[in-house]
């Protein structure tokens, strides 16, 4: 699940093209893909976010800036894995 480029802002490329304020990656994962954050922590050089579709099983992985955030990742077949469950 990747948005559109009208969902990326230049000013906040880092070098990655797709970079967008906090706000419009929320809003544009959750209308266009149904995808809600499940996941949440820091990664070794900067926090990230899961955003997730129990339905359909859609993801997409945002690294967090202070700006904004940027697509570290998009796949499918997501699934939560309870603790005690054989993976």
């Amino acid at each position: 699940a990747a948005l559109s480029a009208a969902l990326v802002s230049p000013s906040l490329s880092q070098g990655s093209p797709a970079c967008a304020s906090s706000e419009k990656w929320r809003a544009g994962l959750k209308s266009r893909y149904g995808e809600v954050p499940v996941v949440a922590g820091m990664g070794a050089t900067r926090p990230f976010m899961i955003f997730a579709n129990p339905k359909t099983g859609t993801w997409t992985m945002l690294g967090l800036l202070p700006g904004g955030a940027c697509l570290m990742g998009a796949g499918s077949s997501f699934e939560i894995i309870t603790p005690g469950d054989p993976a």
